[in-house]
């Protein structure tokens, strides 16, 4: 669990009745006991329940993501017999028990890296994404970041693959800004047009680039 990216649905009244229960369960693993071995004395167990009662949308970043460690290292530690993919099933169905449903994630650094980039460029543009929100603004994300990646793939195939045909993409768009209107297209084609000179530049640069490449890889001295 490096940089990894998860995305949770949030049940509040399941919060409220079962995970608080298990949170307050005293056993080899408990969960106060890791806080208190973990945690740099933040983190407050009375406090982080009261708020899981009255909502868990309340925790901060740090609340949340010490109960998500801790139920992980928890089935790592007490079924340690299970294999990896057994453990990992075992999680999501815990996650999902105690209110916390856990329906996508992106494993490793450099998608991240990207998603954060397109995410900080529509943030740049339109307003902050706390980090837990409501699921039609983490919705409307969704839809400018398929308009930006989709306009850059129509860009990549017209002047670079010299491909110019219909796609999936191109429809995707359009049934977007159909049925939510086209302020989520709009906003990305802003946005794509901030580098579009630089991007067309770089494509036309590429064959001499790659013709050098390709005379020169095995010189020890160019890269």
């Amino acid at each position: 669990m490096a940089e990894e990216l998860y995305f949770l649905k949030l049940n509040t009244d399941v919060a409220k009745t079962k995970l608080v229960h298990f949170l307050n369960m005293e056993d080899e693993f408990s969960y106060r006991e890791y806080i208190n071995k973990h945690s740099d004395k933040s983190l407050i167990f009375d406090d982080i329940l009261k708020k899981i009662e009255v909502n868990i949308e309340s925790l901060s970043s740090d609340e949340f993501m010490s109960i998500f460690y801790w139920l992980y290292r928890r089935i790592e530690s007490l079924d340690s017999n299970l294999n990896y993919t057994d453990q990992e099933e075992k999680f999501h169905n815990e996650l999902s028990n105690y209110g916390m449903e856990l329906f996508f994630e992106i494993p490793s650094k450099t998608p991240v890296r990207k998603f954060h980039s397109v995410l900080n460029d529509y943030e740049s543009h339109k307003t902050d994404l706390n980090f837990i929100c409501k699921s039609e603004e983490f919705n409307d994300f969704l839809r400018y970041g398929i308009c930006f990646a989709g306009e850059l793939f129509l860009f990549l195939n017209k002047h670079y693959y010299k491909d110019e045909s219909d796609t999936e993409i191109q429809k995707e768009i359009e049934t977007i800004n159909l049925h939510y209107g086209k302020s989520c297209h709009e906003l990305a084609l802003k946005e794509f047009m901030t580098t579009y000179e630089f991007n067309l530049e770089t494509i036309n640069q590429l064959p001499s680039l790659l013709e050098f490449r390709r005379n020169t890889m095995h010189l020890p001295s160019v890269s």
